[in-house]
């Protein structure tokens, strides 16, 4: 049985584990190992998932089968530079180990997701996704997220597009 909780502090190494595995399973065969190496070595440590689980502007969710972690997904306070409905929330990252992906399991966290900051008073959800990753632009299309712009997301020494999209609560 699947369960999804917020994050504990003592979850920050497993975490990192599945943040860092997730990651390049999804992205390694499109990049450099210098840039994958640079944006893991930084933002996928145990101190630093241990900060994002702390962080009181971030709500940091993860997709459980007993003590094993097999996904998570962060909402993030922060405000688009693009127009929409306020108050927004950021869907920052939302990621399944590959041995569970097609189980719904995507489904079920991004329902829960919605229902979360619906039940915050949040009017808007948005995130940035690579331009390149066309099975998750696919999967927020059929959640009804919508273009609003673009941005930059730096993955090492490469400058990345992202497409912003943004689902109406």
């Amino acid at each position: 049985m699947i369960e999804l909780r917020r994050a504990r502090p003592d979850d920050a190494p497993a975490l990192s584990a599945l943040c860092e595995r997730t990651f390049r399973d999804t992205y390694s065969e499109m990049n450099t190992v210098d840039d994958m190496n640079s944006y893991v070595a930084t933002c996928f440590t145990p101190a630093a998932q241990r900060d994002e689980i702390l962080d009181p502007r971030r709500r940091v969710v993860v997709a459980c089968i007993g003590e094993e972690l097999i996904g998570y997904y962060i909402l993030a306070k922060n405000s688009p530079k693009f127009s929409v409905a306020e108050p927004a929330l950021e869907l920052s990252r939302l990621y399944i180990d590959v041995r569970h992906q097609g189980s719904r399991l995507g489904h079920t966290m991004m329902q829960h997701s919605i229902a979360l900051a619906r039940s915050e008073g949040f009017k808007t959800i948005w995130l940035g996704v690579w331009e390149k990753n066309e099975r998750a632009i696919a999967f927020y299309k059929k959640w009804l997220f919508k273009p609003i712009g673009e941005q930059i997301f730096q993955l090492g020494s490469d400058p990345q597009r992202d497409l912003v999209l943004a689902h109406s609560l």
